[in-house]
């Protein structure tokens, strides 16, 4: 599920036409009222062959996705395999690109909304033959104006090939055709998008260029008078050193969407589960005496070592003893439930995108290094937005490193369909007595395991903790 081969894929399966439809060259806009109340906007086409864009079947039985963002309009003219919107799929983001070199008639899916397999996304206007589509794409002419650009010609078709900033193939025709460098011209658009309108609205307005002024002239600068310095007398007083109190922000209404939207959706099913809250102290003065001992082993393998990989091995081996905590439930109504052999541990990375919460496979059958080695993997595909699904799906047992940030105790809430979560505490250190009753200075940390108490009862739990 790469970013491009997700959009290359959907670009192949959807390929279907329509019948050939004849319109105005007056762009239309449609407004669909749909169940969020937004604006999809359409077009009609000009001359040629208009095509269905349809969501492909992506496999792993995602049945819709949801619109992220759209990088097009009616009107744009697109390219083939250039970006048309970005979609959101259990925790991964991606692009969709398009299949055809056109224009875009219609936009069928808005912002927000989700969009089903084997249905159409938006229509792309596509010309009958292999000819390239004629400038402007058959979009409405605006009358032209005389406005001369603030600098020579080259560089606005430098501008025009490097395409630096964010716009349309046919933003940057019109822009060429009136000597317009883009990147004088304010966008309105998604993230910056210079649109049509700001275009013409640049041009009509005369920006850039003084009344009677050529490329390249010069005028004198106007002299201006230096006003006099004014008399003591006529000083105002100095003013309050107190600035004025800003008034308050205005509230934000935020809708939810994205990682969000599937926030909402897993700690919903995650509070329908009837969970035990379990939390203990744990010593770890010999788990730091350990990793001083493995560490420089590790900088010499390139391996950055941590406490995590140390306590994701302990709570695998954990794990082979009480095995009903390495457990899925097979359905909502736990009549069924399977204990898994495999031993594949989540760990929460959190990325630009939100927390995702990827697993580390078979921990089992691996050493502390390669668990450190794939943790530092996966943290670094998490912030570079390359985790896939397979990185984010089979767990069996997480654990939240919550303490990294800070807190010693919290109640997690379980990752349907696994049954227990354990949250990690800050380390603190804390006067301890010893089997002796022998003060010393002890590193602590706290451990809040959550279980699903259909299926794990608090003996089994604690036994766990204790061998832990």
């Amino acid at each position: 599920l790469t970013s491009r081969g997700w959009g290359r894929r959907a670009a192949i399966n959807g390929r279907r036409a329509l019948p050939a439809a004849l319109g105005s060259a007056l762009q239309l806009k449609v407004n669909c009222q749909v169940e969020s109340k937004r604006e999809i906007s359409s077009s009609l086409p000009a001359f040629g062959k208009v095509k269905d864009f349809l969501l492909a079947d992506i496999g792993e039985g995602i049945a819709e996705v949801e619109v992220l963002e759209w990088a097009v309009e009616p009107g744009s003219q697109v390219e083939e395999f250039e970006e048309l919107l970005k979609v959101q799929s259990d925790k991964a983001a991606t692009e969709i690109t398009s299949p055809y070199e056109g224009k875009v008639v219609e936009l069928l899916v808005g912002v927000g909304d989700m969009a089903k397999v084997g249905k159409p996304l938006c229509r792309i206007e596509v010309e009958e033959d292999d000819s390239e589509p004629s400038p402007g794409g058959g979009e409405q002419q605006s009358q032209s104006v005389d406005v001369a650009a603030p600098t020579a010609g080259e560089s606005v078709d430098e501008e025009f090939k490097s395409g630096k900033v964010l716009t349309s193939p046919a933003v940057r025709r019109i822009a060429k055709e009136n000597n317009i460098i883009l990147s004088n011209v304010v966008g309105t658009g998604p993230r910056g998008r210079v649109l049509k309108e700001d275009v013409l609205n640049y041009i009509s307005s005369g920006a850039g260029v003084g009344v009677g002024e050529t490329p390249g002239s010069t005028s004198p600068p106007a002299q201006v008078a230096t006003p006099a310095a004014p008399k003591k007398a006529d000083m105002a007083p100095p003013s309050s050193t107190f600035a004025p109190v800003a008034p308050a922000a205005d509230d934000q209404v935020v809708d939810v969407r994205g990682l969000d939207r599937i926030m909402v959706q897993t700690m919903t099913k995650a509070h329908t589960v009837p969970t035990l809250l379990y939390t203990d102290e744990f010593i770890v003065n010999q788990l730091q005496e350990a990793r001083s001992m493995l560490k420089p082993v590790a900088t010499e393998l390139g391996v950055k070592l941590t406490f995590l990989p140390f306590i994701v091995k302990a709570a695998s081996m954990a794990l082979l003893e009480y095995p009903k905590l390495n457990t899925n439930v097979n359905d909502d109504a736990c009549t069924q439930y399977t204990i898994r052999a495999a031993h594949n541990i989540g760990v929460a990375v959190q990325t630009d995108s939100g927390l995702l919460v990827p697993n580390v496979k078979n921990v089992q059958e691996k050493s502390i290094l390669q668990i450190a080695s794939d943790l530092a993997e996966l943290q670094m595909m998490g912030h570079n937005g390359t985790l896939t699904k397979e990185h984010l799906q089979g767990g069996t047992f997480t654990i939240s490193n919550i303490g990294s940030i800070g807190g010693t105790v919290c109640k997690p809430l379980i990752v349907v369909p696994e049954v227990a979560i354990a949250a990690l505490g800050k380390f603190q250190s804390l006067p301890r007595y010893n089997e002796n009753d022998e003060l010393f200075k002890a590193t602590t940390m706290n451990v809040s395991i959550s279980a699903d108490h259909r299926i794990i009862d608090g003996a089994t739990v604690a036994r766990f903790s204790n061998l832990w």
